[in-house]
C-alpha cells in the first residue's frame, strides 16, 4: 500500500524537474567561478523560493495521500482513521516548515557570503 497518490505527484514532477535543472546549473556555474557572487546568491534566492512554492502547493493538494493509508493505519494501530490523518498532516507540516527553514538558512549563507567576499575586497583596497 503507497502512502502517497502517485498519479498526484506525476503531476508536480515537470515542475520539480525543473527546479532541479536550475539547481544543477547553479551548480556548474559556481564551480566554474569559484566564488559566491551577488548574481549566484540571486539566483539561488530565486530556486529556493520556488522550492518552498512547490512544497507548499505539494502539501496543501488534499489528493497527496492516499486515503486508504489512514484506515490501514488506523488498523494497525488500534486508532481512528481521523486521527490517523491529523498525525499524517502533523508530519506533512512538519515537513514543510523544516524545508522552509532551510531553504531560508541557505539563502541566508549565500547572500552571507557575499557580504564577506565584498568586505575582504574593500579591506585589501
Amino acid at each position: 500500500m503507497s502512502i502517497l497518490n502517485g498519479e498526484v505527484l506525476i503531476t508536480y514532477f515537470p515542475a520539480a524537474l525543473l527546479l532541479i535543472t536550475f539547481e544543477v546549473i547553479m551548480s556548474i556555474y559556481k564551480s566554474d567561478v569559484y566564488q559566491w557572487t551577488a548574481k549566484h546568491a540571486v539566483g539561488n534566492l530565486f530556486v529556493n523560493l520556488m522550492w518552498i512554492v512547490l512544497i507548499l502547493v505539494v502539501a496543501m493538494d488534499p489528493k497527496l495521500f492516499n486515503p486508504e493509508f489512514a484506515t490501514y493505519l488506523a488498523g494497525t494501530y488500534n486508532s481512528t482513521s481521523e486521527k490517523m490523518t491529523d498525525i499524517i498532516q502533523l508530519v506533512m507540516n512538519a515537513v514543510v516548515c523544516l524545508v522552509v527553514v532551510t531553504n531560508i538558512i541557505d539563502t541566508y549563507s549565500g547572500f552571507n557570503m557575499v557580504k564577506e567576499k565584498e568586505k575582504e575586497k574593500s579591506d585589501q583596497i
